[in-house]
């Protein structure tokens, strides 16, 4: 955490915004000189501190200047530091007024000036009041719930001037641990001394029930001072009673939590579409003390009318004080097999708010979508075979009465009839089956078309190559197509043939992972192909090298 720690300044100090003043001693006895470091915490500051308030009740015997470096976390803090050397000039609580380095000002502070004969003694109360480090540590909740967020604090008070700090942070076994932003750094007076404080959280997740025994952190550093010493210390243990998850309900996922929201948004808003047509439906689920990691996976049904094909979520987590932001966020695209009114049902996820000690569900409500049979489906229409009506009057017409054939007729008039008959079986057989190959043809089509889409959808160019060809091969079977360049040979839309074209590049550069396939399928679900076309081709045609 704390690799480094320069010259890190922790004397008696009043903050006022960017500029504070620092003493090494709450109470010095007359005579004796003590430090007062002024601190500019604004490294771009040029200025130079005006010292003639100090000329009333102290004499100055020296000043030094210096920059001090702070690293945390990687990050670098860099301040000013101006040491001046006094002596107080008699006995009593003298005051030390504002000083002014440039714009900004120092508060005001004091001293406590004693007889000499009363040093030694206070000087040791001092130290044993004042340890150079100590630690604090905090926990939001001593009895949690599994898997609910636990906010574990570290303060680290410094009194002395140290150098070469290391901080070990808490460690935690059956529990996710995260930390919480970069430190917070302030200044307090407690019983007349003055800190400076490093604040560190975390968030702390139990996995499982039971004692849960959180190792502490760890502080090692040098003591500046005339003689430098050692300073070592580790934190107060702490552990935490895990409760286990009530038993609300065995088939659903435990989430505690203080809030949960889901939203949800489609990529097709019309409440009627044609059957074999694709929305894409984006959900997120946001809960409040929550990791993202441990959020629980959403389940989507599906049926015959329609099938479901869930992406993999995006996870999130950020901090927004004072709690962790958990954030998943899944696409799923809806493919819709038949015609007729289908229900995508409600989604509820069952959590348990901490706030209020009690369940809740989140919901996402049911949507009603009318899908229109395709045009092939429309255009099966049965020609049923009809009546011929009698003339008007024919019923009192009269009938020529035909004279019967001769003998030596019938057997050629029965030969006309069975070659008709065999003819007429024949037109019909060859119906049928072009009936269905046309039927078949079709729904293959609607295929093809289909596993582009999806391909598409799930930004796969592979698939989306395959399907492409499969899908020109069922629109144009005596053109063989071998690439992706047949492919946009075919189509007549420059848009398509341009979408196709990139993905061609893509495949052809290696460039896989950076294909986006959100436009080839806008591009290929506007498309209405024209009647196919016959082509000659050679015998002998080689599928060309590139994809």
């Amino acid at each position: 955490m704390t690799k480094t720690l320069l010259l890190l300044l922790a004397f008696v100090t009043t903050a006022n915004a960017k500029l504070s003043v620092a003493l090494d001693a709450a109470t010095v006895p007359i005579g004796q000189p003590f430090r007062l470091t002024l601190i500019d915490d604004n490294p771009g500051t040029h200025a130079r501190p005006d010292l003639a308030p100090l000329q009333k009740n102290f004499t100055l015997v020296g000043t030094q200047q210096m920059a001090n470096y702070t690293v945390i976390n990687g990050q670098v803090h860099a301040l000013n530091q101006w040491v001046l050397l006094l002596t107080p000039k008699r006995i009593g609580v003298l005051k030390i007024p504002p000083i002014a380095i440039g714009q900004e000002k120092t508060a005001e502070s004091q001293i406590e000036v004693i007889t000499s004969g009363r040093s030694a003694t206070l000087s040791q109360q001092q130290d044993d009041k004042a340890p150079a480090v100590r630690f604090v540590t905090e926990t939001s909740d001593s009895k949690p719930y599994v898997n609910q967020e636990v906010i574990y604090t570290v303060k680290l008070y410094i009194s002395r001037r140290l150098l070469d700090a290391d901080y070990q942070p808490p460690q935690v076994k059956d529990a996710l641990m995260v930390s919480l932003g970069a430190p917070n750094r302030y200044q307090i007076v407690e019983n007349g001394i003055s800190y400076t404080v490093e604040e560190l959280q975390y968030a702390f997740f139990p996995q499982k029930s039971g004692i849960l025994k959180i190792t502490p952190p760890q502080f090692h550093a040098l003591v500046f001072d005339a003689i430098p010493g050692n300073v070592q210390i580790t934190a107060k243990a702490t552990s935490l009673n895990v409760q286990p998850a009530p038993i609300l309900d065995q088939n659903v996922s435990w989430l505690p939590a203080k809030q949960v929201i889901l939203q949800e948004s489609y990529d097709n808003q019309s409440k009627r579409i044609d059957e074999g047509t694709m929305i894409v439906r984006t959900i997120t689920l946001e809960a409040k003390g929550v990791a993202a990691q441990i959020l629980p996976r959403l389940t989507f049904e599906t049926n015959n009318q329609f099938s479901v094909y869930p992406e993999t979520p995006t996870e999130e987590t950020h901090y927004q004080k004072p709690d962790l932001l958990g954030t998943t966020v899944i696409k799923v695209t809806y493919l819709f097999n038949k015609s007729g009114s289908i229900v995508i049902p409600e989604l509820r996820l069952p959590w348990f708010n901490v706030v209020s000690g009690q369940s809740a569900v989140a919901v996402l409500p049911t949507r009603t979508i009318q899908v229109l049979p395709s045009a092939a489906a429309t255009t099966r229409v049965s020609t049923a075979p009809t009546k011929a009506r009698p003339a008007k009057g024919a019923d009192k017409a009269t009938v020529p009465v035909q004279s019967p054939l001769p003998q030596s007729m019938l057997p050629y008039r029965l030969a006309w009839f069975v070659a008709a008959g065999f003819a007429l079986a024949w037109f019909v057989t060859l119906f049928l089956w072009w009936w269905t190959r046309a039927a078949r043809t079709g729904n293959a089509v609607r295929r093809a078309r289909k596993r582009v889409c999806l391909a598409c959808r799930r930004h796969d160019p592979i698939a989306a190559k395959e399907a492409l060809i499969d899908w020109a091969t069922k629109i144009e079977p005596e053109i063989q197509c071998f690439n992706l360049g047949d492919v946009a040979a075919l189509v007549d839309s420059p848009s398509l043939k341009k979408a196709i074209n990139t993905l061609s590049q893509q495949l052809y550069q290696g460039k896989q992972q950076e294909w986006q396939g959100t436009e080839l399928a806008d591009r290929f679900l506007l498309y209405k192909p024209a009647k196919a076309k016959r082509h000659q081709k050679e015998k002998n045609h080689l599928p060309p090298i590139n994809p």
